[in-house]
């Protein structure tokens, strides 16, 4: 009878989720305004829930960039890289950007650390990144910065979007879909906390839950 009462509250949790992630609403993002990070949703409670620690996202944009900015709260800020264009997201503190344009599947992937490095790799779609030769280094003259502060750090990423939209001849007024996502260690935490702007469900790297960049 316990068995079979679990079966049925995993599987109500399991089609409750499900239907979540049907009804997607993309989100619009505007220039100038800070948006709040979530946590990564694994369960329908997961739903609007915050972070341990907050971080925000926000960007701005001209003709050629998009300046993209995370501020965050961290009270042991910690990272081990050794050097750029690596998986940062593996050695410590660490936010990363999937970018990519309407209706294409093709992405960017940009990766900053809280010691400074820096990474950018291209993606031929999100179904095809996780295999050995998935993510090449993609060609692009990204610029970032990230300091220390006494709520956290901050780092803000210049991303030439123009140059990568004209190296895959893709059209240089396209509409920009983005995900930022937070990758946070520390001694207070259980297990190492991610967080997202949008909100993810269940993957980052899935382009429905992108949000649109507004001109």
């Amino acid at each position: 009878m316990k068995k079979h009462l679990l079966t049925i509250i995993f599987c109500t949790a399991a089609l409750t989720l499900a239907a979540a992630e049907r009804q997607i609403v993309r989100e619009k993002i505007l220039p100038g305004v800070k948006n709040q990070l979530l946590i990564t949703a694994k369960l329908p409670a997961d739903f609007k829930v915050l972070p341990q620690e907050n971080s925000y996202f926000s960007y701005t944009k001209d003709a050629q960039n998009l300046y993209l900015s995370m501020e965050m709260i961290d009270g042991d800020v910690v990272n081990e890289s050794v050097a750029d264009q690596a998986s940062l997201q593996k050695t410590g503190d660490a936010v990363q950007f999937f970018i990519k344009t309407a209706g294409d599947n093709r992405l960017w992937e940009v990766i900053a650390d809280a010691s400074g490095h820096k990474s950018c790799f291209f993606h031929w779609s999100a179904g095809r990144m996780f295999y050995p030769a998935s993510g090449t280094p993609a060609p692009l003259k990204i610029t970032v910065k990230s300091v220390k502060n006494a709520a956290g750090w901050r780092s803000d990423i210049v991303f030439p979007f123009a140059e990568a939209a004209k190296s895959q001849n893709l059209p240089a007024d396209a509409q920009w879909h983005i995900i930022a996502v937070r990758y946070n260690y520390g001694k207070n935490i259980s297990n190492r906390e991610v967080s997202t702007f949008p909100q993810a469900v269940r993957f980052e790297t899935d382009p429905a839950r992108f949000g649109v960049l507004a001109d």
